[in-house]
């Protein structure tokens, strides 16, 4: 019986990471820790709170970076998801290039809508 093998991921079904670590960044609201002696510590943001941000394992974000900074599209999509975020929110028409839709689109912030009235 032959075993089915996983297709290795092509490049271009992949996005940059940056723009994820950015966002992820901006919503870690890490705390200031005051010391014993009154000095002031902070956290840093580092690959570990960004995976539990982004709902993977440490490896999986090490794997990355060492992959140019690319993170597989289907994986962005459930990232992006977890940060509240729609991935072409983070990517914009970049998400759109991979996911078939259309880029032209605007956010519903830019929309305004009209509401038919309801019928009593």
């Amino acid at each position: 019986m032959a075993t089915k093998t996983k297709p290795a991921p092509r490049e271009h079904d992949k996005l940059p990471l940056e723009p994820l670590w950015v966002l992820a960044h901006g919503r870690s609201d890490l705390p200031a820790l005051a010391t014993a002696d009154g000095t002031e510590w902070r956290l840093t943001f580092n690959t570990r709170l960004f995976a539990e941000m982004v709902g993977v394992h440490e490896r999986t974000v090490n794997r990355w970076k060492n992959d140019g900074m690319r993170i597989p599209w289907d994986t962005a999509d459930l990232a992006a998801c977890r940060l509240g975020m729609h991935p072409c929110e983070v990517w914009g028409s970049d998400w759109w290039a991979l996911a078939g839709g259309d880029e032209d689109f605007a956010p519903l912030d830019d929309v305004d809508l009209a509401l038919a009235p309801t019928a009593s």
